[in-house]
């Protein structure tokens, strides 16, 4: 099977969208898994995808090493550039509440389109805001827009500000509503953000989770916590493995990791406490999904060459989906 290693998108409860270093993308019908199709809107490994929204909800979009912004009508499988990065676009994002695309690159900028008037020679139907270094990971909840950065680097956006950019047709860059330091010390792996819209959980390649709110109140405050996960003691020797995975439940609030282990934990933010760890998988985990009504669980897995340059025996490329029940319920306070 082609490397799935990407961003798996919901977009009702049987409807996995996927993205591959491979260069294509592909709609998977959880409900009958031999019902597959496959799009090659590009050339070069593609790094996100996101479906659109509203009367683009019909068309994915998708970014990667290309540098190019790709429409892609699902129905029609027909395929359109709408914008252009100077460097690898890394996160993709449309947001329904404003009703734009928004795409982080590793050209340090962070960009609004709006799909109907998106060309690569239309500057002005995009716009464009610098970011303090590359994108690692983006996600939207509510009203806010938070992407993370190399260097540690942590920005929140408001996204009617930038559906106000958009719409005004200023050009401006937007201004973010937070500018914030990652409370973990090594580079950020993944970033997502809470369904309630009140905050976000980011991950590390050092095995760490960090959980934080938006209000900068000292009482919410007090409930950011961080925690080490995703390690074991291989061969008498403690062992780190970097969480590459990050997605919270939509209806219970819980969120699941997965990490260079190959393996996919739950756990509950609120008690502070893992719910569930499944078995392993057959290689590093590399993207994770809840659909829409949180009855099932996409997980992605890769080979990589994370321990000592080799491939562990028996890792391949593989997506499962896993139906998840009470696996993600938080435990009743006694």
């Amino acid at each position: 099977m082609a490397n799935e290693q990407g961003r798996a998108q919901r977009k009702g409860p049987d409807r996995l969208l996927c993205s591959s270093w491979d260069a294509t993308i592909r709609l998977h019908n959880a409900a009958s898994p031999e019902d597959v199709r496959t799009f090659a809107p590009s050339k070069a490994p593609i790094f996100d995808v996101t479906w659109g929204g509203g009367a683009n909800a019909s068309k994915a979009y998708s970014g990667g090493l290309d540098r190019s912004v790709i429409e892609t009508d699902i129905e029609t499988s027909s395929y359109r550039v709408i914008a252009n990065h100077d460097d690898a676009v890394k996160c993709v994002k449309y947001l329904d509440s404003a009703n734009c695309l928004v795409t982080a690159s590793w050209d340090s900028t962070l960009r609004i389109h709006d799909p109907r008037s998106s060309t690569p020679s239309n500057a002005s139907s995009s716009v464009v805001s610098r970011l303090p270094s590359k994108a690692f990971s983006m996600d939207a909840a509510g009203d806010k827009l938070v992407v993370a950065m190399a260097q540690r680097h942590v920005m929140i956006y408001d996204t009617r500000n930038l559906s106000s950019a958009i719409e005004g047709g200023s050009g401006s860059p937007v201004e973010p509503f937070q500018k914030r330091e990652n409370s973990l010390k090594f580079m950020t792996r993944a970033v997502r953000c809470m369904p309630n819209g009140q905050g976000y959980a980011s991950s590390s390649i050092e095995g760490r989770v960090a959980v934080e709110y938006f209000d900068q109140s000292a009482d919410v405050q007090k409930g950011h916590f961080a925690f080490k996960c995703h390690r074991a003691t291989v061969d008498g020797v403690d062992t780190v493995y970097p969480v590459n995975a990050l997605t919270f439940h939509p209806v219970h609030g819980t969120f699941a990791t997965g990490g260079g282990d190959a393996v996919v934990a739950i756990w509950d933010p609120q008690a502070k406490k893992r719910l569930r760890q499944f078995p392993k998988y057959p290689s590093s985990i590399s993207a994770l999904s809840f659909n829409a009504d949180g009855s099932r669980l996409a997980i992605a897995c890769a080979v990589v060459e994370e321990e000592q340059g080799t491939v562990p025996p028996g890792a391949r490329n593989s997506l499962v989906v896993r139906g998840v029940g009470d696996d993600c319920k938080p435990k009743a306070k006694a």
